[in-house]
């Protein structure tokens, strides 16, 4: 797997994978870096790094 980031898909900008404070096992999150960034996307929180870089990652009309 692929943990490669790819850059937001609506401001070309850097994306980030956050950790989240929470005691539940959905902690994981990406979301876009660009503070010029218009609609500032992320995934829904994951259990694992992998599974939240693979939701950013996938994007409509690309095969994996």
């Amino acid at each position: 797997m692929d943990n490669e980031l790819k850059p937001c898909p609506f401001c070309g900008c850097e994306a980030i994978l956050r950790e989240r404070n929470t005691i539940s096992p959905y902690k994981w999150e990406v979301t876009c870096d660009g503070q010029e960034c218009d609609v500032f996307p992320q995934t829904d929180t994951h259990e694992t790094p992998e599974l939240a870089i693979a939701a950013w990652n996938t994007r409509k009309g690309e095969s994996q």
